[in-house]
């Protein structure tokens, strides 16, 4: 590969076709796959940081779904997008250990159950301190007219 088709590409990217220039971390850029500019996609496949699809299915972008695995997959980007908000950094190491879990072929679902049972009650506890939280920042508004 020559410096001139290197592309500084970010960490969980996926990069198809002729793209230029920098993509960022969990980007999903497709550029032209033919010689007229066009962009083609012929095989089933998941294109992104956590992208599931279905047999049949193409599914594209971070935490994209397709063909049966959007509901869940949207549930799993919504918790990330949360935990990564509450700046926990120990909830987020054990989500992704979970995640990494359930991706994992053969993973006992008795081993999945017990840590997603321990995960939960944890994501409980910190989405309770952030609604408490988000209410004590309403009432000092409320009362001060400050945040």
């Amino acid at each position: 590969m020559s410096d001139d088709e290197r592309h500084d590409v970010g960490d969980e990217s996926v990069v198809i076709g002729a793209v230029q220039g920098s993509v960022g971390n969990r980007s999903v850029v497709i550029g032209a796959t033919d010689a007229y500019g066009n962009t083609i996609l012929r095989q089933p496949g998941a294109y992104g940081y956590a992208a599931k699809a279905g047999p049949n299915s193409i599914a594209v972008g971070a935490f994209a779904g397709a063909g049966g695995y959007s509901d869940i997959s949207n549930a799993f980007g919504a918790v990330r997008e949360f935990i990564e908000a509450s700046g926990n950094a120990q909830l987020l190491a054990d989500y992704n250990g979970l995640v990494e879990a359930f991706q994992t072929p053969g993973t006992d679902r008795s081993t999945l159950g017990g840590g997603w049972l321990r995960f939960r009650a944890t994501l409980q506890d910190v989405a309770n301190v952030a609604q408490i939280a988000s209410f004590i920042a309403l009432i000092t508004q409320a009362l001060t007219g400050t945040q």
